[in-house]
């Protein structure tokens, strides 16, 4: 029975119904001790879904083939009819593929391919996919591959199967690993005596493991070559899921010899590193809740190159190996951008406006917009509406005016604090613009100070939280007259030219207690020929009424988190493929040092020092050694490493008691992932929307598995009672529990409990969900994360 619906109570399982009172099981479990600990459970066998997806890439869409379905292909080639010397047929790449990866064609199945010539690597290749058609209402399966048509060698390929992956996983890191590197020796025995293992994230989703990940990046003269090798994810159940294989072989390698050291390669890392604190959209959490953190970011990112997925930049900064050089994917040098600047326009100045109680009405907002914003004073009104934003929005005042040259203007103003927050001018830029002869009329310093100078009067009660840093401006960006509907394409022997920016765009830093705010947003524009100001945007997410909390406390020192990431980023000496200058091609091979790091540095918590990992905690970074030999080994390591439980303090801490928020929490990830969005306003008085827990215990209340009430008391231990009450309902047998004298009491210890509580009991016993020891349940004792993890493995694992 799927977790996504709620049972009526029609439907009976005879471990419920051996509890009802009259004739009795004989076979009652109930009472039983458990594996040295009470409340542990025995596992079954069960599924979870995981939501993944099929993998697709950019480039055209084939219409050889099969009619009846789709193939996707690498960006950078050709299509083109199949020629004659093509020393691999389809049928050939059809066989090896079905055979190296056990595809089962079935007459149903449709079956698409294309041929392409002309990609980076120089390979000539069969694109292939096979698509199953949906069963029962559900989505069918597809397979796409890529096969060299000279050489017989697979290049990619892609499994996706509509369906709920296996639960606990079947096999483990090491006997995924193993798996991946036989087929990578089986496909390619000359090229994998050539490799070594390459840092790498796995599949990770909202309800946690997708996949295990590895790649192997090449060596050439003893240093890696990271922008070829291969890629291999294998699923939870030990299939592959994905394969990619990229060797170039048309490319030239520089001398392998560095002119700079290791350890001056780590000396200039730590030359140049700095960070500062920003609050940011909490990674670790899903869309509808709004969360946020204070984290140390650092002006050095990680490289995110992957061997086997095909030409990309290295990295936006990369050391080059000759100097103690820094220079970006194309190899053109780059100066490492400072901290952004915490100093306001106006030190000590206000930093938040004076809200009204109500909004502003029409007129008085029509006036604010004629004279904060860049309008003429014969510009005509044609049209106003107030909006209401919705959740996260101010209601807004949008105004559309008409000036003198019939272009038009529109204006918003912010009803509840009376501020210009937008407006554009609606200009376009023409067509026929060419890159000028001389500098632009207006300089990069005086199209700052114009910004600087407009922001002091439309926002003269922020001044205290806004600040503009020195690398401002930047180009803004290129409008195009509406009417132009085709792309811009080679004309005769010449190019047509894209029109250059017309204008400077100053982004401005808004600053929430003094830490930079990434969740605003304040940006100008001006024209670089009359310097007024043609656009702006202003959005505050810290204002009332916005809904979203921000963690407030004393941040970590700052040299904290600098050496933390200082320890996380290793130069690591390599060749990288830079790319040509404007150009998706490939470019010349380079000597580099590459910042690498084998976790994602999605940030430093400011108030923990932990590092935040998308969807939480990375399964893999899991240390699943201290709980070897523990009772719920078994429970713990699939739990954990499905990434549905999650660490405390980076520890699994096994004995230790489960908090009500986090039972939740990790119920949500493993039976209903995708919750939905988060009310406005906090349901619980105790739980706020930055509470780590929120969305999921937001989401239990929607669906009635925990009671509604002023406190809900996140951080306390959960009782055993409490756990078996939020199952039953998790279940759908609430109704059920509110008949009494339905039900025996099974154990010495529930005499005298509500029947509420005795039903919660019996019904979970029943289940196979919880069970007691020496006769008792024992209703209050706190049950630990050990506990809960043999709970939830059990109800996962119950329906297989």
């Amino acid at each position: 029975m799927g977790h996504g619906s709620v049972k009526k109570g029609v439907f009976v399982p005879l471990g419920v119904a051996a509890l009802l009172a009259g004739p009795v099981v004989s076979a009652l479990a109930a009472g039983s001790a458990a594996a040295g600990q009470a409340g542990a459970t025995e596992a079954a066998s069960g599924a979870v879904s995981a939501g993944v997806g099929p993998s697709v890439g950019g480039g055209l869409s084939s219409v050889s083939g099969t009619p009846g379905g789709v193939d996707s292909m690498p960006a950078g080639g050709v299509v083109q009819a199949p020629p004659k010397d093509a020393r691999v047929s389809i049928d050939a790449a059809k066989q090896k593929v079905t055979g190296v990866f056990g595809i089962r064609v079935t007459p149903e199945m449709t079956f698409n391919y294309s041929f392409m010539s002309g990609a980076p690597d120089g390979r000539r290749r069969w694109n292939l996919s096979w698509q199953t058609p949906p069963s029962q209402g559900g989505p069918g399966e597809s397979y796409n591959a890529a096969v060299d048509a000279d050489s017989g060698a697979i290049l990619s390929y892609q499994h996706w199967k509509g369906q709920d992956q296996v639960f606990p996983p079947t096999v483990t890191r090491e006997q995924a690993r193993q798996t991946a590197l036989d087929l990578v020796k089986r496909l390619q025995p000359v090229e994998s005596q050539q490799i070594v293992p390459w840092p790498v994230q796995d599949a990770v989703g909202p309800q946690g493991l997708m996949g295990f990940a590895f790649s192997f990046a090449r060596v050439q003269d003893g240093v890696p070559f990271p922008s070829n090798g291969f890629h291999v994810v294998i699923s939870p159940d030990g299939q592959v899921s994905s394969y990619d294989f990229l060797w170039s072989t048309n490319v030239m390698f520089p001398d392998s010899k560095p002119a700079l050291g290791q350890g001056q390669a780590q000396a200039t890392l730590a030359n140049t590193l700095q960070v500062s604190a920003h609050y940011i959209p909490d990674p670790s959490k899903w869309v509808g809740a709004a969360q946020v953190r204070m984290v140390y970011q650092a002006n050095v990112a990680a490289s995110t190159i992957t061997p086997g997925l095909g030409y990309a930049p290295a990295g936006p900064m990369l050391l080059d190996a000759s100097g103690a050089r820094w220079i970006d994917g194309m190899g053109n040098p780059v100066s490492v951008p400072d901290a952004p600047p915490t100093t306001p326009l106006m030190s000590g100045g206000p930093e938040v406006p004076t809200f009204y109680s109500q909004p502003l009405d029409e007129s008085a907002a029509e006036r604010i917009a004629r004279s904060l914003s860049e309008l003429s004073t014969s510009a005509t009104l044609v049209t106003s509406n107030l909006n209401d934003g919705g959740r996260g929005q101010h209601p807004t005042w949008t105004f559309t005016f008409t000036e003198s040259d019939n272009t038009s203007v529109n204006v918003g103003v912010d009803a509840m604090s009376g501020e210009v927050v937008w407006f554009n001018t609606g200009r376009p830029m023409p067509l026929n613009a060419t890159v000028p002869e001389s500098p632009p009329a207006v300089t990069p310093d005086r199209a700052r100070q114009v910004a600087v100078d407009f922001l002091k009067r439309v926002l003269p009660n922020r001044l205290g939280a806004l600040a503009v840093p020195n690398n401002q401006p930047q180009d803004g960006p290129i409008l195009f007259n509406k009417s132009f509907a085709a792309p811009m394409a080679p004309v005769g022997p010449g190019i047509v030219k894209p029109p250059i920016a017309q204008t400077y765009m100053i982004n401005a830093i808004h600053l929430h207690h003094g830490v930079i705010d990434d969740l605003s947003n304040v940006s100008v524009s001006v024209d670089k020929t009359t310097g007024q100001v043609t656009n702006y945007y202003a959005r505050f997410a810290d204002d009332p009424g916005m809904g979203i909390n921000y963690p407030e406390g004393r941040a970590k020192p700052s040299e904290q988190a600098r050496e933390a990431y200082l320890k996380a980023i290793h130069m690591t000496l390599a060749y990288v493929q830079l790319m040509k200058p404007d150009s998706a091609e490939p470019g010349p091979v380079r000597l580099v040092y590459l910042p690498v790091s084998s976790a994602p540095l999605s940030g430093w918590d400011a108030l923990t020092g932990e590092w935040i990992r998308p969807f939480g905690a990375e399964p893999g970074g899991v240390d699943l050694g201290g709980i070897r030999g523990h009772w719920a080994e078994r429970e713990l390591s699939a739990l954990f490493q499905a990434g549905i439980m999650q660490p405390v303090n980076g520890k699994i801490a096994p004995d230790q008691p489960i908090t009500r928020g986090d039972f939740v929490a990790a119920l949500m990830r493993a039976v209903s992932p995708y919750g939905g969005p988060a009310p406005d306003t906090p349901s619980f008085e105790d739980v706020p929307s930055n509470h780590p827990d929120y969305p999921y215990i937001e989401w239990a209340l929607q669906r009635g598995w925990i009671d509604a009430g002023k406190q809900f008391h996140p951080d306390d231990p959960l009782t055993r009672i409490a756990m078996a009450d939020i199952l039953v309902r998790e279940q759908g047998y609430q109704d059920l529990t509110k008949i009494t004298g339905i039900f025996q009491n099974p154990y010495s210890d529930m005499s005298g409990r509500s029947d509420r509580e005795m039903a919660d009991a019996a019904v979970v016993t029943g289940l196979g969900l919880m069970r007691g020891s020496d006769g008792k349940f024992s209703p209050d004792d706190p049950a630990s994360r050990a506990q809960a993890a043999v709970v939830l493995y059990n109800l996962l694992t119950m329906h297989k």
